[in-house]
């Protein structure tokens, strides 16, 4: 059945198909957040004449490449076209070690292809009516002359140098940084996504996050159990809409020093 389906480099040309692609799925991406992700990403894409049906991302962050958007029109699916799709986005990180978001669909096909769970994705969302009373110590609006200490804390947290996605968000959201951590904000789907949030301890992430939380804005926050953040992010008003799988291929990064992952730059981006 995907006999005449061919693959290519994925361009910006492609992203209104692909985008058509995740509308089908129920994601709520809009056409400049898959900008966005190509902006931090080589791809691929499967074809069937001019007809987008597939597609898979491989984000280049150093020491560790995180492979996202794999999608597959509902259509072809399973024919293989997405472990095509998936060996096609693998090959382009060479040996780098590699994550990604499952969903439970996808998580048989990876563990064939030699992912491992590490841990969960918790996405939270909608509007924060009631935020807690927090002490924010001396956060300020971080500019570009801050995008390298940015990303050292980034890279203390979760061991991989994403200073070209920090870049980013500088240019379309806003960053808040302190001594004890950062938050970003930037547009997303239905509204905006907060993340990543990278903090030295629980209180200092909540700051960050109340702080950047915009009145009647619709909010999503992707975070991990281990944060200890989900109940309260419900007690704010977000509801969690989802979880999902972490897994990795390869050694795992090493230990933060002193930084922690409060929440994710996105649940497909880690």
């Amino acid at each position: 059945m995907t006999a005449d389906i061919t693959l290519h480099p994925l361009t910006d040309a492609h992203l209104p198909g692909a985008h058509a692609l995740s509308k089908q799925a129920g994601w709520p991406h809009r056409l400049e957040d898959w900008h966005f992700a190509l902006t931090l990403s080589r791809g691929v894409v499967s074809m069937e004449g001019d007809r987008v049906t597939g597609t898979a991302l491989c984000s280049d962050f150093g020491d560790r490449a995180a492979i996202n958007l794999i999608i597959v029109d509902e259509a072809l699916r399973g024919h293989g076209l997405g472990r095509r799709l998936m060996e096609a986005a693998m090959a382009l990180a060479g040996d780098t070690p590699l994550y990604l978001t499952a969903t439970s669909d996808g998580q048989p096909l990876y563990e064939k292809l030699g992912f491992v769970p590490t841990g969960a994705v918790l996405q939270y969302q909608g509007i924060m009516t009631a935020v807690p009373p927090v002490h924010s110590p001396g956060f300020r609006l971080a500019g570009p002359g801050e995008l390298e200490t940015l990303a050292a804390m980034d890279r203390d947290a979760i061991g991989a140098d994403r200073t070209l996605a920090l870049k980013e968000i500088l240019k379309a959201g806003r960053i808040l940084i302190g001594e004890a951590g950062f938050g970003a904000i930037r547009p997303f789907g239905r509204g905006k996504v907060i993340g990543p949030v990278v903090a030295d301890d629980q209180p200092t992430a909540l700051a960050l996050i109340v702080a950047l939380a915009e009145p009647g804005t619709f909010i999503r926050i992707d975070t991990m159990p281990e944060t200890g953040l989900g109940e309260v992010l419900e007690q704010c008003g977000l509801d969690r809409v989802g979880i999902e799988a972490r897994m990795a291929r390869g050694p795992l990064p090493p230990e933060p020093v002193r930084f922690s992952r409060f929440a994710a730059l996105s649940q497909a981006l880690g």
